[in-house]
């Protein structure tokens, strides 16, 4: 007798937290993860640490490759689009450092693309404009998608001051401006990969 919720509503509602909570462990969604896939995600999702090793073991070489083609296809910029070419070149020479320098650079550039004024470099502004428009507009999964990108921005972009001690997770501040004493592994640049597919699939 009770009237039948829409099935992106009911993913919305189910999800929510599960995206919020990934996000701030340093994971968007992206928008090629079945439901089902998902729902493994959202049970395995109780630590930092099981949320890696889902994604690690989720981004196969062959998913990784797949990503390639979707993020490379995506990039318009010529000049971005080489370095996206370069940097995964020595992504898969294991050479982590510098592609995560490289990643998080094309990331910011990737997302002012969405923006509506050249100027602004508020990059979190730009992911929150979205997920309220998306979700306006009827689009629960691109807003929620949107979400974990403000999310995981959040995280990235976080502001930092040089007197303090560095975060434990790679930051935007410190990476661009040659102050990280970060080694880059792996799992932090499949992040980075990650998020640009989901921003190459909301495009």
């Amino acid at each position: 007798s009770k009237e039948l919720l829409p099935a992106t509503d009911i993913i919305e509602e189910e999800f929510d937290d599960t995206i919020s909570k990934i996000a701030q462990a340093g994971w968007t969604i992206p928008l090629t993860i079945n439901v089902e896939r998902l729902v493994e995600l959202k049970d395995s999702s109780s630590t930092q640490e099981d949320i890696d090793n889902f994604f690690s073991a989720f981004y196969s070489d062959e998913e990784l490759e797949n990503l390639y083609e979707i993020i490379h296809n995506a990039i318009a910029n010529p000049g971005q689009k080489k370095r996206f070419e370069e940097c995964y070149i020595i992504f898969k020479q294991g050479l982590y450092s510098s592609c995560l320098t490289t990643l998080t650079t094309i990331l910011e550039g990737y997302i002012s693309t969405f923006g509506d004024d050249p100027k602004d470099v508020r990059i979190m502004r730009i992911c929150h404009f979205h997920a309220d428009e998306e979700r306006n507009n009827g689009n629960k999964i691109k807003s929620l998608c949107w979400k974990s990108v403000y999310e995981y921005t959040k995280l990235l972009f976080e502001k930092s001051d040089f007197s303090q001690t560095e975060p434990d997770e790679a930051n935007r501040h410190w990476l661009v401006h040659g102050r990280t004493s970060m080694v880059g592994d792996k799992i932090n640049c499949i992040r980075l990969i990650n998020a640009l597919s989901t921003l190459s699939n909301l495009k």
